[in-house]
Order: C-alpha cells, then structure tokens, then sequence
C-alpha cells in the first residue's frame, strides 16, 4: 500500500507503477531545478545587486515584474553532494513536525 495526501491507496505490486515513479524521481536533480523566492527581503537584494546576468522581465497577463538569475555552479554542486564539496543540507537535521494541539482530532461535534 502507499500513502498519498492523507489517505491510503489501495495497491499492490501488480497495480503500482513503480518503474515510472523510480524513473521521475531518478529526474529531479538540483541541475535542472527553478528555485523562486517570494519576499520583499529577496525583491530589495536583487534591485540592489550590481550582477549584470540577472534579468528583469514582466510576466504577460498580470503585468508582474520578476527577475531571472542563473544560480551558482558551486551551489549546484553542494546540492548535488558533488565529491569535494560541502553538502547544502544534513538531512539528519529534517524532523516531522510536533503535533498541533489545535487541530482537532475529530470533527464531530460535542454533544
């Protein structure tokens, strides 16, 4: 069985198609990423960077301006855990979230 989105599908090694899933996952690589970042912090940096390859361009059916800039080689590479470079992230660090005590268990009303 395996789970998606909160609910339990029901297959088996005859209905789940693993090889395609084995094969999109195998493609999703830090070298064909898009990282977008949506702050106002990050919005002032890239005004205020004097890079010259970054490029302001305004998206065609709301009007919104945005920049594109190439991401270093060398960040690539940490990501990737390319030998000799430090890695970006210590996945031991990656932990579940505590419960939320507001979130109720149930949605049934009291009586």
């Amino acid at each position: 069985a395996c789970l998606s989105a909160g609910y339990m599908l029901q297959e088996d090694s005859s209905t789940f198609p693993l090889e395609e899933v084995v094969d999109f996952a195998s493609r999703l690589v830090p070298s064909n990423c898009i990282i977008e970042r949506c702050s106002e912090a990050a919005w002032a940096e890239l005004e205020e960077s004097s890079d010259e390859v970054k490029q302001r361009q305004t998206e065609q059916w709301y009007g919104i301006d945005y920049f594109v800039s190439p991401i270093e080689p060398t960040d690539v590479a940490s990501w990737g855990g390319t030998a000799g470079t430090k890695p970006f992230l210590d996945a031991s660090s990656l932990r579940l979230p505590e419960p939320n005590c507001y979130i109720p268990r149930s949605l049934e009303l009291c009586p």
